[in-house]
């Protein structure tokens, strides 16, 4: 189990004792705001609806959502689209949009901090904007769509061994 998975097990937990225990905690709480019994009844009862509403929502979301498609197929998603968002120039908002998916993904099925991540950080996708240096940024561009489509090829073959 994930960090994540666990975070939200304990919340749920929390928060259904939180609406089991509604009727013990919240009275003592609302008499020191000065209501009076029907209101603190009608309180107590709306906040424990408010609660268990709460429950419901989140388990209702969790089991439309579904699971995460595998990382594995996350970027060979990415890697499909990598031919025609190359081609753009480099300010285009999708290249901007691709090499975040692309770390996102990295890091999703490997980690922050991982080896697959961190040499795409060190990709130099662009060192300058002057004009005089466009030929140099254009090659530059180029071997850095080249070098994250290896480390994206790279990241696929290991998800796949792993999964064997």
């Amino acid at each position: 189990m994930n960090k994540r998975t666990i975070l939200l097990i304990a919340l749920l937990l929390g928060v259904i004792a939180l609406a089991l225990s509604a009727r013990s905690w919240l009275p003592p709480f609302l008499r020191i705001l000065g209501a009076n019994s029907d209101r603190i009844q009608a309180l107590t009862s709306l906040v424990q609806l408010i609660l268990w509403a709460g429950i419901a929502a989140g388990v209702i979301t969790r089991f439309v959502r579904g699971h995460p498609p595998p990382p594995a197929q996350v970027l060979s998603k990415l890697r499909r689209s990598l031919h025609d968002t190359s081609s753009l120039p480099y300010h285009h908002a999708a290249v901007q949009t691709c090499r975040r998916d692309f770390r996102n993904a990295l890091v999703l099925a490997f980690g922050e901090g991982s080896r697959d991540v961190k040499d795409y950080d060190h990709i130099a996708w662009r060192t300058s904007d002057r004009p005089e240096d466009s030929n140099e940024q254009e090659a530059l561009y180029l071997m850095s769509w080249a070098a994250a489509e290896g480390l994206l090829n790279s990241a696929i073959e290991t998800l796949r061994n792993r999964a064997a």
